[in-house]
């Protein structure tokens, strides 16, 4: 099955957050004047950093352990060859990292921009990432099979002890 075209999520993630994005800084730098600093600034400020490092981690993973060339190649859902199931690191505690971090971003920038529309964007890209996260775990399961169910019943998706 050629799970690229089955990728449908993909082209509302990006196009949609990318506006909601675009929204947010938009709101941000065009009230710069009436700037002031809050407790829901600063966590905007902290969220978006943590959600920053943990995807450059986690890219960085997959290039070593799962054999992904550039960071770019992360977008593409495929299991190349020579690829391990990655359980160790930020994957023993989410399988999806990776999303972990750009949720952890997109709610960032809403905090941080204060803005209304450019937070119901990027939340509704967001939204796309649970079929994205089904079409990968089926994916996976093709390739894995029982690993992954067993990793599947040991670990969350997205947010550790939670979901």
């Amino acid at each position: 099955m050629n799970y690229l075209k089955k990728d449908w999520p993909l082209i509302f993630i990006l196009i949609i957050g990318t506006t909601g994005s675009i929204w947010c800084l938009w709101d941000l730098i065009s009230n710069l004047e009436q700037f002031t600093w809050s407790l829901w600034r600063i966590l905007g400020i902290v969220l978006i950093i943590i959600g920053k490092v943990i995807e450059i981690w986690v890219r960085e993973e997959l290039k070593k352990k799962a054999k992904y060339s550039n960071w770019i190649s992360t977008i593409e859902l495929k299991i190349n060859r020579d690829h391990n199931l990655i359980t160790n690191g930020l994957f023993k505690h989410v399988r999806h990292p990776l999303y972990s971090g750009y949720i952890l971003r997109g709610l960032g920038l809403g905090l941080l921009s204060s803005s209304v529309y450019g937070s119901i964007l990027i939340f509704a890209a967001l939204s796309f990432l649970i079929p994205r996260i089904q079409i990968e775990e089926d994916l996976l399961i093709s390739q894995f099979d029982d690993e992954y169910r067993e990793y599947q019943k040991t670990t969350k998706k997205l947010i550790p002890f939670i979901y």
